[in-house]
């Protein structure tokens, strides 16, 4: 006896819309003698059709079975799934308010969906649309959900920005000599604020200033999207006002030649050249490294230098950390300094230049500056509400200035120079030389010229770079450090003496 044999087996309808329905099966068979279906049909050896209702689809299996033997044979018919949510149209009537803001009316068009949701605190919703009141600049969402799935709109109601509000500008002291003066500010909600004149853009709510002037007018400007606003207050002083801008740490690397950027974003410090001056008649070395000043910022920046701080781990009480000598085969990135006499014996000074018999200070270079104690001192108290500087660390007195070719002031984009000069002992017997180092600074500006006599540099260099920088109506400081009776005169810069400064928590310039 053969066995059975299926010689055909359809369906009317192999895909039935969502929700199922009938489909007529429809099978030839030859020699059998029992015919079954599965799905719960069971046996249909009498018929040669079976009209089945389904509403999921199926995989129908026809059975065909004599003594010989079995056939099977499959047929799918599918069921569509749900239809997906649409979202027709998802509006805001209005969708610009006035500064106050307002009543606002979401509305919606939607099909194939079970429940709707909007965010914003709002959650679910029923019918077409509903009012909401809105107080900020909202971006709406429309949830929609149904058996086929889940889809989601949006739509934005813009309200206009009110301007900042300034509640007070103060001056502590508001009338001064030669001393620092506290700005502080209380303003709401603002998206940038600046100090005139010679400040700029500042943040936090305070800044130390020290005055050039008998008497200024500093005026806080707070700006955003809806306007600005402006107070001002008055200072008599003489002294000098710095802003902090960004912390950055350089290094003494001759291999190094990358930029750095201050972790203001305002100010990069790309290395252009390493000198290394090996005096040996006079037993010491002149280290500069000279970079490539950008100001990155939006605004022009006046006498950017680069103030020397003591960090936390710093060397010494110094601005110098992970002092190292030569390499050597036993210690291939040198050896770390532990002795902090070897950082409190650098010094800071001008770029120096090779001479007839001795290096001199380069006039290119002379970038080195010196502070009052009181203004490094004020200048902590303004790094530290800008969190640049921790409460156990300290900014020493000097710094690095850097200029263009014909001023201080660098323009966006436009670029200048620094030269980072110090001058160290050829030898720290029984240790090893120096061969890099680097150094915490602060990058700042500050609203006047300064120019400061350097070691080895005679009065009247010092004097010629003051009378070069200022005017009469714009006069730089001409600071002259030590107790010498030296004392200049011009209507072009104005003398400030101080006896000494410091290099160091515990370590001065000068012996």
């Amino acid at each position: 006896m053969q066995p059975p044999n299926i010689s055909s087996f359809t369906a009317d309808k192999v895909l039935l819309p969502y929700g199922g329905g009938a489909v007529i099966l429809t099978w030839e068979a030859q020699r059998a003698s029992s015919i079954s279906l599965n799905a719960g049909i069971g046996d249909v050896s009498q018929v040669s059709s079976q009209s089945v209702q389904i509403t999921v689809s199926t995989n129908f299996i026809l059975t065909v079975s004599n003594a010989a033997g079995s056939v099977t044979q499959s047929l799918q018919v599918d069921v569509a799934p749900p239809p997906a949510p649409v979202i027709s149209s998802f509006t805001a009537t209005p969708n610009t308010l006035p500064a106050a803001g307002g009543k606002v009316k979401l509305a919606w068009v939607t099909e194939n969906t079970t429940t709707l949701s909007i965010d914003q605190s709002i959650g679910t919703v029923t019918g077409s649309e509903i009012e909401v009141s809105v107080s900020t600049s909202t971006n709406f969402t429309l949830t929609a959900t149904g058996l086929g799935g889940t889809i989601t709109k949006s739509v934005g109601v813009f309200v206009a920005e009110a301007a900042p509000v300034i509640s007070s500008f103060t001056a502590t002291p508001n009338a001064t000599e030669n001393e620092s003066v506290l700005l502080e500010w209380s303003v709401l909600g603002a998206t940038s604020l600046s100090i005139s004149p010679n400040i700029g853009t500042v943040i936090g709510s305070s800044v130390i200033v020290n005055p050039t002037k008998t008497t200024t007018f500093y005026t806080l400007t707070a700006t955003n999207g809806g306007g600005s606003t402006t107070k001002s207050v008055t200072v008599g002083s003489t002294a000098l006002s710095s802003t902090p801008l960004g912390t950055i740490n350089l290094a003494w690397d001759t291999s190094k030649r990358t930029a750095e950027t201050d972790s203001s974003g305002q100010v990069s410090f790309l290395p252009l050249t390493y000198s290394d001056i090996d005096f040996v008649a006079g037993g010491v070395r002149y280290l500069t490294a000279t970079y490539r000043v950008t100001n990155l910022s939006t605004a022009p920046l006046e006498n950017i230098a680069l103030r020397a701080v003591n960090k936390t781990n710093n060397l010494g009480g110094t601005a110098y950390f992970d002092v190292r000598s030569f390499p050597d085969t036993g210690n291939p990135d040198g050896i770390l300094f532990s002795d902090v006499t070897v950082a409190q014996r650098i010094l800071p000074l001008h770029a120096m230049q090779l001479g007839a018999s001795t290096p001199v200070p380069d006039a290119a270079g002379s970038h080195f500056m010196a502070y009052r104690t009181n203004e490094s001192t004020a200048f902590d108290t303004a790094a530290r509400a800008n969190g640049l500087l921790g409460s156990t660390e300290n900014t020493l007195d000097y710094a690095f200035v850097a200029q263009t070719s014909s001023s201080r002031v660098i323009a966006p984009g436009a670029t200048g120079i620094v030269s980072v000069a110090v001058q160290l002992p050829r030898r720290f017997d029984p240790l090893p030389k120096v061969f890099k180092f680097q150094t915490s600074f602060i990058v700042s500006t500050d609203n006047a010229p300064r120019v400061s006599r350097a070691l080895l540099e005679t009065t009247a260099m010092a004097t010629t770079r003051a009378t070069e920088l200022g005017t009469a109506t714009n006069p730089a400081q001409l600071v002259l450090i030590g107790a010498d009776a030296d004392a200049p005169t011009d209507t072009a810069f104005r003398v400030i003496r101080l006896a000494n400064i410091r290099t160091g928590t515990s370590t001065n310039l000068l012996p």
